[in-house]
């Protein structure tokens, strides 16, 4: 297909490396969506869902989360805020 989409957290650079290596092996661009989001707004919002993630989980992605980087073979990253879905 011209265009694929993954829908998913991907939080570290390993978990992120299978998808760069393919589209580096076909000759694909790889175009990463940021959403830059304070741990408190998730939490807020989390509250509002009707199918909440437990507060514990959001806080260990949080910790975890490793900021997707140009290095790692991305043709452009787009930092989304909550400010810019206004």
């Amino acid at each position: 297909q011209p265009v694929s989409y993954v829908d998913a957290t991907h939080l570290k650079r390993v978990h992120r490396m299978p998808y760069l290596e393919m589209a580096q092996r076909y000759g694909a661009c790889v175009e990463a969506l940021w959403f830059d989001a304070p741990l408190a707004t998730c939490l807020l919002r989390n509250q509002g869902r009707d199918r909440q993630v437990p507060s514990e989980a959001l806080e260990t992605m949080a910790a975890e989360m490793e900021l997707p980087s140009m290095d790692e073979g991305f043709s452009r990253i787009t930092r989304v805020t909550p400010e810019a879905s206004r």
